[in-house]
Order: C-alpha cells, then sequence, then structure tokens
C-alpha cells in the first residue's frame, strides 16, 4: 500500500494497467506470429517462396498497390467523412487492436473499407485464373484475418462496421447514413 491509501487502490490500478499492457503485449505478439505462419503456408505455393516468370509489366502493377491510402477505400470515405461535417473519428489510429481504418473512439466504433479484390467480396471478388491456387489461399487467409481482427476489438467492446469498395463507389449515402446513425449524428447532417 501506498503512504496515504489505506485501501491500496493506487497499487491496484498499476496492477490493472500492468495487466492491460501485458494483454495488448500478448495480442500483438499472436498477431505477429499469425502473419509469420500465413507467410510461410502462402510461399508453400511458390517454387522457393517466389514468383517464377513474372513479366515486368504484371510485377509493376502488383507493386503499385497500397495497403492504405486507397482511392476507392479510403480516401473516398475520408473525404466524406470530412464533407459531411463528421468529427471525433481518426484514419488508422495506432495503437488499436486490428488495426481499423477509421475509429470513432469515443462511440467504440471501428471501421473497416475493404477493397473487393483483396479481401474476396462475394459480389465482385473473385481469383485469377493464373496462381489461382495462391491467391486463393491469400485472400481466404485475409478474410480469415479479418473475422480475427473483429473478433479481437468486439473482445474490447467496439461495434464493427465492414464496407466493401463497391458500396463506397455505388452507395456512398447509404454508408454514411449507417455512420451517422451509429455515432448519433443522425439528425444532423445528411
Amino acid at each position: 500500500m501506498a503512504a496515504g491509501d489505506p485501501h491500496g487502490t493506487a497499487s491496484h490500478d498499476a496492477r490493472n494497467r500492468t495487466t492491460a499492457v501485458l494483454t495488448f503485449a500478448s495480442i500483438v505478439i499472436i498477431l505477429h506470429v499469425i502473419l509469420l505462419v500465413m507467410d510461410k503456408a502462402l510461399k508453400k505455393y511458390l517454387k522457393d517462396g517466389k514468383f517464377q516468370n513474372v513479366s515486368l509489366t504484371r510485377s509493376k502493377q502488383m507493386g503499385s498497390v497500397k495497403g492504405k491510402g486507397n482511392k476507392t477505400t479510403e480516401k473516398r470515405l475520408r473525404y466524406a467523412l470530412v464533407s459531411a461535417g463528421i468529427t471525433g473519428w481518426k484514419v488508422q489510429p495506432k495503437h488499436i487492436i486490428g488495426n481499423p481504418d477509421f475509429i470513432f473512439k469515443k462511440e467504440k466504433l471501428a471501421i473497416f473499407v475493404d477493397g473487393c479484390y483483396w479481401h474476396g467480396c462475394p459480389k465482385c471478388g473473385h481469383v485469377p485464373k493464373t496462381r489461382s491456387e495462391f491467391w486463393k489461399a491469400k485472400i481466404d487467409r485475409t478474410k480469415q484475418r479479418d473475422k480475427e481482427k473483429a473478433m479481437l476489438l468486439e473482445e474490447e467492446g467496439y461495434i464493427i462496421v465492414r464496407f466493401w469498395e463497391h458500396e463506397l463507389k455505388d452507395n456512398l449515402k447509404k454508408c454514411m447514413k449507417e455512420i451517422l446513425i451509429l455515432v448519433g449524428q443522425e439528425n444532423g447532417i445528411m
């Protein structure tokens, strides 16, 4: 017990913070191990762990695909949030389990915007005809990782919302309305 703390609450709070840090660290380590296992599993489909006979054009195309800041997903939603005057959100916040694309921390709302190809959209995603075994495994693993991230965030009390790339393109207003309702601003802007 600390001096002036007859109930030992200061040491109890310190233990809780230590437990939270250890829990977060454990989750980070588990996710890192999962990614290593995923890489190993995907490489079994590749001779010597690398693609063979890939044209320079195809290599440049695949290398130009961004994981963050994509115009058809993250930037489109970000622009809509700013245009609508919605506040209280952050883009790809650090130190949040699962790395959501957008977070409303106060409302405990995590938003993911998923590219139809990379996340295996049932409406418009597809598996390429070349190296299809590899791509099917990669897309399936991405879908599994998406479920795992959602589960971790739900355990922390977050509401999870996922928008497909085509939803943002075809019906951005509907996506925005869903966000407005969830953050309690539905009577305002739209």
